[in-house]
């Protein structure tokens, strides 16, 4: 399968790790789009050297470092042709079959939309050895996920107002939808464990106080879009486990009826 992956960055160091792990894959995706919101020029030794495909890596400069959903939309504005499409956060650690066994439970289901790995905090835990086994989601993951490439288009872009946090929520609340092809199951496979550096990210770009305001903004835009859409009905947006939490941290439970947000 023709895969893409989407990493906006902000730790040079972490997706320097990240960028390794991904070129010891069994199976290489077409290109890795890298968003650089360092604040610095992209070092070219980085990327040099990962793949024999001088056009792997495509790295995209914006002008001022973005948020996160903006560099999501940055990167997906310049996806082109293929089939799915990996999104990873910077502060995660793959196997050398993460992307194989992810491609081989899109061609085993095509009901999927989604598909993940299990995460876990301990980097003794990570593993893709075992028997691929694919269960139904009940909570979205955003640190590390692959979406079918005709699922995302049929998603309607993250709002503006959505800078750092809730992206997820918003891609789960509509991919569940099923898009043109009725695909809105969330798979995960458990027989692989990914690392993820919990807290990294978020806590370089200092955003954690914004939490709040893009719930409540969440809450907001989803009513307003559901009622353009009244033969569909929301599913409700349920939040990951407090052990597997993404790199944004922890927060406070969702009170009921409010969606979750990462």
């Amino acid at each position: 399968m023709n895969i893409k992956i989407v990493i906006p960055v902000v730790n040079l160091d972490l997706a320097q790790t990240l960028l390794a792990c991904l070129a010891q894959g069994a199976l290489q995706p077409a290109r890795i789009t890298i968003i650089n919101n360092t604040g610095q020029p992209w070092p070219t030794d980085i990327s040099k050297g990962i793949s024999r495909n001088k056009n792997f890596t495509q790295i995209l400069n914006p002008p001022q470092p973005l948020p996160v959903n903006a560099s999501w939309r940055l990167g997906f504005e310049r996806l082109g042709v293929c089939e799915l499409v990996s999104i990873l956060n910077d502060d995660i650690e793959v196997g050398p079959r993460f992307l194989e066994r992810i491609a081989r439970i899109f061609h085993d289901h095509p009901e999927a939309a989604v598909v993940c790995p299990a995460t876990s905090r301990d980097k003794h835990d990570m593993t893709d050895g075992g028997p691929i086994m694919a269960v139904p989601m009940r909570r979205r993951e955003d640190w590390v996920f692959t979406i079918r490439r005709e699922v995302l288009d049929s998603i309607p872009p993250i709002p503006i107002e959505l800078q750092t946090f809730c992206g997820d929520d918003w891609i789960w609340h509509w991919s569940r939808r099923g898009g043109p092809a009725k695909r809105g199951i969330w798979l995960k496979d458990v027989g692989q464990t990914i690392w993820h550096q919990v807290g990294a990210s978020i806590d370089k770009l200092g955003v954690r106080a914004d939490l709040p305001i893009e719930r409540q903004a969440l809450s907001r835009l989803i009513e307003q879009t559901d009622l353009f859409s009244p033969s569909c009905p929301s599913r409700p947006l349920r939040r990951s486990p407090a052990s597997s939490r993404d790199s944004r941290g922890p927060s406070r439970p969702s009170r009921p009826g409010e969606p979750s947000c990462a």
